[in-house]
């Protein structure tokens, strides 16, 4: 899959969105990452920062990584706007908790922080 393939899953249009993973560190070359536009609503960006050409209503937000510090992924919530956030790749955190806090202080206004815990299904 690439930047800008189009796909539809069990009805639901999907558009491949990203291109390349976030800087992990300036010696170490960039490779490919895809994210994920579903049904023009939820947005997975994997492990980029894209931000999409269009508003999105739920983020999937990469909280925690090697590559990541929070300022980043706040200014990246910041920069995508949406009504609902949820935080994706914080399982390596011991108090994923702080980071909740950071992108409900942080968010811009009338986003929703959802945490979806051990895998359970959710209406967003």
């Amino acid at each position: 899959m690439q930047s800008g393939d189009d796909l539809v899953v069990s009805g639901a249009r999907v558009q491949v969105v990203g291109g390349q993973h976030a800087i992990i560190h300036a010696d170490i070359p960039r490779i490919d990452n895809v994210g994920y536009l579903i049904a023009d609503r939820l947005l997975h960006p994997g492990d980029s920062l894209t931000v999409p050409d269009q508003p999105v209503d739920v983020l999937c937000l990469p909280t925690s990584a090697p590559w990541l510090k929070a300022a980043e992924a706040i200014d990246y919530l910041r920069s995508v706007g949406p009504r609902v956030v949820v935080p994706i790749h914080e399982a390596q955190l011991a108090m994923p908790q702080l980071y909740y806090r950071l992108f409900e202080q942080l968010a811009p206004p009338g986003t929703e922080l959802r945490v979806i815990d051990g895998g359970e299904p959710t209406e967003l």
